[in-house]
């Protein structure tokens, strides 16, 4: 079978999850190509991974263009090459994406886009309507991330009998082998300029307003002079970093909480393999990786009901609380900190919860089933 994946800004670290798809498929022997704006500029092991493979690699120049009216003019232009042979199944991953790639798959090809974000940011009402639109139009199903987003795709005016449960996927075996060989104590702690001799709260997001970081900073504030053996670790980068430096000076806590700055996918794993609690607390949210992986490791875990929160409250792997509440999340907070049989247990059961979900082969196969329904 003929796939093609698109991989529309190979700078993002979080491009690894598309590529580990599609070596995927490979691996069970699809003829699989990655659709790129350019070649240049890769994360290097991402392109290490693509060279090292079969994988065909196809320049698509359209797609460097992000939601905005030169993407829509370029993406008119948009074309296969002349000796590109069309796919069965098209994988795109936003409804512009797969407007600008629609000429690249068979008359009858399943297109399924996957929704990472439409409307989240609440900046602009016509860029949802618009893109329902073009979901409606150029695809013939239309992934919902977990089982809140499917809810939310159907009032943004994409037709319900396009909406598929279709979670993000995981590669165990890379999570593995990056966890063995990254957690390796004080190199960690070093790496980063963080305490060896603290418990560590860490938070790993985008400083974004919907991202919640201050709301975060101000429940530790309210537990910290308690449990003074926990430091907060925010990693990330953004617009919204420096205002919650100054929200952390301005309660007396700039010795507690530490801010790391954005990390290559290795310094974050290497974070989460140290930390003793991984905290999640957007109020918006598609699916969640920074929600995902922690649990994996069986850490103990507290997360905002959004996005893949409503599947873990279900299962009761983590600490759910309602976003953009403050007393919540400090109960929270101090509820996971204190510990006991139920946050043991749930550790204990987290692991298993990840495989049983989102394994990479079996979000593969359901994907593959869409060219023939049951």
């Amino acid at each position: 079978m003929k796939i093609v994946i698109v991989v529309s800004d190979p700078v993002s670290g979080l491009l690894q999850y598309p590529v580990d798809l599609a070596l995927c498929f490979l691996a069970h022997g699809h003829d699989v190509t990655v659709l790129s704006w350019t070649t240049k500029g890769q994360n290097p092991d991402l392109y290490e991974r693509i060279q090292a493979s079969s994988l065909n690699y196809v320049v698509e120049g359209s797609l460097r263009y992000s939601f905005s009216a030169k993407a829509l003019l370029h993406g008119l232009a948009a074309k296969p090459p002349s000796t590109f042979e069309l796919a069965d199944i098209l994988l795109t991953f936003g409804p512009l994406t797969s407007w600008q790639i629609r000429r690249y798959g068979k008359k009858h090809a399943v297109t399924l886009a996957m929704i990472a974000a439409m409307g989240h940011d609440r900046t602009s009402w016509w860029k949802p309507l618009l893109g329902a639109a073009l979901l409606n139009q150029y695809t013939t199903h239309v992934g919902a991330l977990c089982h809140l987003e499917i809810a939310r795709l159907k009032h943004l005016g994409v037709k319900e009998k396009k909406v598929v449960l279709v979670h993000n996927w995981l590669d165990f075996d890379r999570l593995a082998y990056q966890t063995q060989r990254l957690a390796s104590g004080a190199a960690v702690f070093d790496r980063l300029a963080l305490p060896q001799q603290k418990n560590l709260i860490a938070c790993l997001a985008s400083f974004q307003p919907r991202k919640r970081q201050d709301l975060l900073i101000r429940a530790f504030a309210n537990v910290a002079d308690h449990w003074s053996d926990y430091d907060l670790v925010l990693a990330g980068g953004g617009a919204e970093r420096l205002a919650c430096e100054q929200l952390v000076a301005s309660l007396g806590l700039t010795e507690r909480v530490h801010f790391v700055g954005q990390l290559a996918n290795d310094d974050a794993m290497s974070l989460l393999s140290v930390a003793h609690i991984v905290v999640h607390c957007s109020n918006a949210e598609t699916f969640g990786y920074s929600m995902v992986e922690p649990l994996y490791l069986q850490k103990a875990t507290i997360v905002t009901k959004v996005g893949i929160g409503w599947e873990m409250e279900n299962a009761d792997v983590a600490e759910v609380v309602p976003p953009d509440d403050l007393d919540a999340l400090t109960a929270a907070l101090n509820k996971v900190i204190n510990g006991g049989d139920i946050i043991d247990l749930r550790k204990a059961k987290s692991k298993q919860f990840v495989i049983d979900n989102f394994e990479v082969n079996k979000i593969a196969q359901q994907i593959l089933s869409l060219r023939s329904p049951a």
